[in-house]
């Protein structure tokens, strides 16, 4: 009898034991599958992290910390394909495989996870209005931060030769002449890096041809995927007014003249510092994001472009008045893709006064807020040249492409397009 009892005990016991531990493994996939999902998609590893660190400290009405799953996409590969329909916030670049992704989900869903316009309250008119929106006015893309193409440019060069403004690309291009007595790459970029090559060609085109010019080009890449590189570079390129004639144009006469080197094609991002470092260039074309991974030995010479006024402007300069541009600048925004809670917190939380101050501090980007604190002067800059110019165009890169394999095609094609003066 006591060895049956002994068994009964133990078989108890068991079953006890088992019955916790369902319990703990019931109760910690309950916190896995209350983690509101959040999607990262075109962000650098910097960004992410200041996004991540954001959250990590969202509360709901109660004071409870809200709990939060990450997961970076390949931005290389259109976001349509990777976008899960567990995710509940996504946290995108803006462009060409954002549209697609939100135009991939049925409109009556994103109709119901929409914001409402109070939303924009208090950002500057020309970010707001960049917003995506359904056909009653809803907010289905909220701007977040701003990262303008920009051009930097050796203080001690255009001391030495005693130019003060670069109001123009004409400007630009005799003070690139007069700094090939001073340096020996008179203007770089981030040649092997089709991104960069791609955005930069991009921004020139709507400083020397205008707005029109920039959206047209856009719109014959993205109406024309089946076509090869080679055939749309000539598209864009070939005759006095296709889109990005004038801006192929000046590369390859800068090319030419042995103002841009040709071991500038070759350049990668991480190079650039090198040469800024040592004193090697005096104009440097890249974006904001870009800018703020430089260490400070190589900044500490160089300042953004000069206008007529004295001050710096965060983009390639033009001709054309302020007021009728539309700057090039990346733009990250928030997409809700469901109405659990905590995809509200995090929108709300993202679009406060204090994460925009912070967000901006960690990624050195442009707040979207009028009224947010900055961590220094090209952030503000950023804001408040962006919010004197029209809605701003994504870089080309962005607004085009969604297959990262065809943009690389693209970019070399267009760079053999371009040193072989094919006009």
């Amino acid at each position: 009898m006591r060895i049956r009892k002994s068994f009964v005990i133990a078989g108890i016991s068991a079953v006890f034991v088992i019955f916790i531990a369902a319990l703990v493994i019931i109760a910690n996939f309950d916190s896995l599958r209350h983690k509101t999902q959040v999607a990262f998609y075109g962000l650098n590893e910097v960004q992410v992290k200041a996004f991540e660190a954001e959250l990590a400290s969202v509360t709901d009405k109660n004071g409870k910390i809200v709990h939060y799953a990450f997961t970076v996409l390949d931005d290389r590969v259109p976001l349509a394909e990777q976008l899960s329909s567990r995710t509940d916030l996504l946290v995108s670049a803006a462009g060409a495989s954002l549209d697609e992704a939100v135009a991939s989900v049925p409109a009556k869903k994103m109709d119901l996870y929409a914001l409402e316009q109070t939303v924009l309250s208090g950002m500057y008119s020309s970010v707001a209005a960049f917003s995506m929106r359904n056909d009653k006015g809803r907010v289905l893309s909220l701007p977040l931060l701003v990262d303008p193409v920009e051009i930097l440019l050796n203080a001690q060069t255009l001391s030495q030769t005693g130019m003060r403004k670069i109001s123009s690309i004409k400007v630009l291009d005799d003070f690139a002449e007069k700094s090939r007595g001073t340096v020996y790459f008179p203007v770089v970029f981030a040649g092997a890096d089709a991104r960069s090559f791609v955005d930069m060609t991009g921004a020139l085109a709507e400083s020397l041809s205008g707005s029109g010019a920039f959206d047209e080009a856009v719109k014959l890449v993205r109406s024309e995927k089946s076509r090869s590189a080679e055939d749309l570079v000539k598209d864009l390129c070939a005759g006095e007014n296709a889109p990005f004639n004038k801006a192929a144009t000046l590369l390859s006469e800068w090319t030419r003249g042995r103002i841009i080197m040709n071991d500038v094609y070759n350049l990668e991002d991480k190079g650039l510092p090198a040469l800024m470092r040592e004193n090697m260039c005096a104009a440097v074309f890249t974006d904001l994001s870009s800018h703020r991974q430089f260490e400070f030995e190589a900044l500490r010479h160089f300042v953004s472009v000069p206008d007529a006024s004295g001050e710096t402007l965060p983009f390639v300069p033009s001709e054309r008045p302020l007021i009728t541009r539309r700057l090039t600048a990346g733009v990250i925004c928030a997409v809700p893709l469901s109405k659990e809670k905590g995809t509200g917190y995090a929108v709300d939380r993202l679009v406060s006064s204090g994460a925009q101050e912070s967000l901006s501090r960690a990624t050195g980007l442009g707040p979207v807020l009028a009224d947010s604190a900055v961590p220094d002067r090209q952030a503000d800059d950023a804001r408040f040249w962006i919010a004197a110019s029209d809605v701003p165009f994504v870089p080309f890169s962005r607004a085009a492409f969604t297959d990262g394999e065809f943009l690389d095609a693209f970019a070399t094609a267009l760079k053999i397009y371009i040193r072989n003066g094919q006009f």
